[in-house]
């Protein structure tokens, strides 16, 4: 039988032994149905993996023995973080469990001049859930750190702290490879992909004078939660993180 994972809060765990109460104690077990002596993996987003066994279930509690705290082996090297035009919730959801399980660290939504849902359509709450979900499955430690919605210029701000910034725009005919010539020095790059609407002309040049790359995703024009997933799945190949 496979081995459960399990995400907990990190003042669950205290040396080598977890304590889980409330609603973590309720999903271990009625929803996953753990016994007993079974044996779980904890994550809590520090990057590492408790392996243990259940020892005790109580009515109020969970009590765990951590037999063995690991490294995670699936966490990226380099942080990636998708900078996304704000879109209806479905769509961000969608997006938000693809990137997780693609392995970027961060989600900005922003709102830009052709943005069409408002920004209080962004459910912060709901899209932590869906990335704590999301690391279950893809065996990750750290769900990915979800921003509250900025504006453009607040976004523009932001890109200076990247050491390369990879801009999706339909008027690039530049491929992604050529960004990617030399990977050795990157540590922190930062993708922007619009909403349905796009970018204005004014806003993409903005844009490109942040020093982002302008690169193109082929001749067929792409849905916006789609370019954002390809988009992730190929810059991580170039970071070299789909591969061991």
């Amino acid at each position: 039988m496979e081995i459960r994972r399990f995400y907990v809060e990190q003042n669950s765990i205290a040396g080598m032994h977890a304590t889980l109460i409330d609603e973590e104690r309720n999903h271990l077990v009625n929803v996953l149905r753990v016994r007993e002596t079974w044996q779980v993996i904890l994550m809590c987003g520090d990057g590492f993996d408790y392996h243990g066994r259940v020892r005790e279930i109580t009515k109020s509690t969970v009590e765990i023995d951590i037999e063995e705290k690991t490294v995670n082996q699936a966490e990226p090297q380099c942080k990636v973080t998708l900078f996304q035009g704000v879109a209806k919730g479905e769509k961000m959801e969608l997006i938000t469990q693809k990137i997780t399980e693609l392995g970027l660290c961060k989600l900005v939504p922003f709102t830009s001049d052709y943005t069409v849902p408002k920004e209080s359509s962004v459910k912060i709450d709901r899209l932590e859930r869906i990335t704590k979900e999301a690391i279950k499955q893809c065996k990750r430690s750290n769900p990915i750190e979800i921003s509250a919605v900025v504006d453009f210029n607040s976004m523009i701000d932001m890109l200076g702290q990247y050491d390369l910034v990879v801009f999706a725009y339909e008027k690039e005919t530049a491929s992604l490879g050529r960004v990617f010539s030399d990977i050795s020095s990157l540590k922190n790059v930062a993708i922007i992909v619009g909403a349905e609407g796009g970018f204005s002309e004014n806003e993409a040049e903005r844009i490109l004078q942040a020093k982002a790359e302008g690169i193109t995703l082929g001749k067929r024009i792409l849905r916006l939660e789609t370019a954002a997933i390809v988009l992730s799945g190929l810059v991580m190949f170039h970071l070299q993180e789909m591969n061991y």
